[in-house]
C-alpha cells in the first residue's frame, strides 16, 4: 500500500502523464561566474563523474540492444551479433574497472559521492561507495581480469591456453564481402573473447559470457545510481537557482525497437 501511495505521489509531482514516444527534460544552466566559485575539487568531480555516467550508461544501453539482437535466422549474422556483444561487453568491464581503480586511488572522487550520496547522511554515501567497491574485489574472475590486461590486447603468454582450446575444438572460420566493413573473422573474435570468458566459467565460456555480462550489468546499474544521485543533489543543493532550468519534451524512439547489424549496407555501397 504504501509502495501504491508513493508511485501515486511521484506521478504528482512528475505531471500529467506524457504520450508514447514522448519524454520530458529539464536543462540547468549554471552560468561560467557562478561555477568558477565552486572548489576546484567539486568542479573535477562534476566534470568527470558526468563523463563517466555518459559511458556507462551508453553502454548499458548497447549491451540492452545487442542482448536483443543475438537471436538471428543465420549463422553469419549471429556471428556477428555475438562479436558485437563480446566487444561491448569487454567495453563494460574496462569502464567498470577503470572507475573502481578511480574510486579507490583518487580521494576527491570518493569524497564527492560519500558527502552528496545522502547529504544530511554521509554513513550512507560511505556505504553505497563500499557497496560498489565489494561487487569488484569480491569476485575473483574481475581482478584477474584487470590484473591479466584483458581488457587490452593480450600477450600471447597470457592466451596459450585459449589457443589450445581453439585448436581442440574449432575450425578457423572467416566470413568477407566485397568491402572490408563486410569481413568477419569469426573464429579470431571469439578467441580474443576466450581468455575471460574463461576466467568467468572455466567449464563452458558461453555461461561464463552470459554470467560475467548479468554480473556487469548489476553492477553497472549500482555505479550508475550512485553517481546520479551524488550529482542530483549537488545540483540540485545551492546551484539550484530559480530561473536557471526550462523544460521541453523530445520525441524518442523505444529502445527496444533499436538495433544495429555487424553487416549493412553503407552510404555508397548502392
Amino acid at each position: 500500500m504504501k509502495m501504491r501511495m508513493k508511485k501515486k505521489r511521484l506521478r504528482k509531482t512528475l505531471g500529467r502523464e506524457l504520450p508514447k514516444g514522448v519524454i520530458r527534460v529539464h536543462e540547468q544552466i549554471i552560468s561560467g561566474s557562478v561555477f568558477a566559485k565552486i572548489p576546484p575539487a567539486d568542479q573535477y568531480a562534476l566534470l568527470l563523474l558526468g563523463h563517466i555516467f555518459h559511458e556507462i550508461s551508453w553502454l548499458q544501453r548497447m549491451l540492452y540492444i545487442a542482448q536483443k539482437n543475438i537471436d538471428a535466422e543465420s549463422s553469419i549474422v549471429k556471428d556477428g551479433h555475438a562479436l558485437q556483444l563480446m566487444f561491448l561487453t569487454r567495453l563494460m568491464l574496462g569502464k567498470l574497472i577503470e572507475f573502481d581503480t578511480l574510486l579507490r586511488d583518487e580521494k576527491r572522487i570518493g569524497d564527492f559521492l560519500v558527502t552528496n550520496f545522502v547529504r544530511e547522511s554521509p554513513a550512507e554515501g560511505r556505504a553505497a561507495v563500499e557497496s560498489v567497491l565489494v561487487q569488484f574485489s569480491s569476485n575473483a574472475w574481475i581482478r584477474k581480469a584487470r590484473n591479466k590486461h584483458f581488457n587490452h590486447y593480450p600477450v600471447f603468454n597470457d592466451v596459450k591456453v585459449a589457443l589450445s582450446d581453439v585448436n581442440e575444438h574449432w575450425d578457423f572460420r572467416v566470413f568477407y564481402g566485397e568491402r572490408s566493413a563486410h569481413t568477419l573473422y569469426a573464429t579470431a573474435d571469439a578467441f580474443a573473447n576466450l581468455a575471460w570468458l574463461n576466467l568467468a566459467d572455466p567449464e563452458d565460456p558461453a555461461r561464463g559470457l552470459n554470467k560475467g555480462l548479468e554480473l556487469l550489468l548489476s553492477i553497472a546499474g549500482e555505479t550508475l545510481a550512485l553517481i546520479e544521485l551524488a550529482l542530483g543533489h549537488y545540483l540540485r543543493g545551492p546551484l539550484a537557482r530559480e530561473g536557471d532550468t526550462r523544460q521541453m519534451v523530445l520525441s524518442v524512439r523505444p529502445l527496444s525497437e533499436q538495433r544495429f547489424d555487424f553487416f549493412s549496407e553503407l552510404a555508397d555501397d548502392a
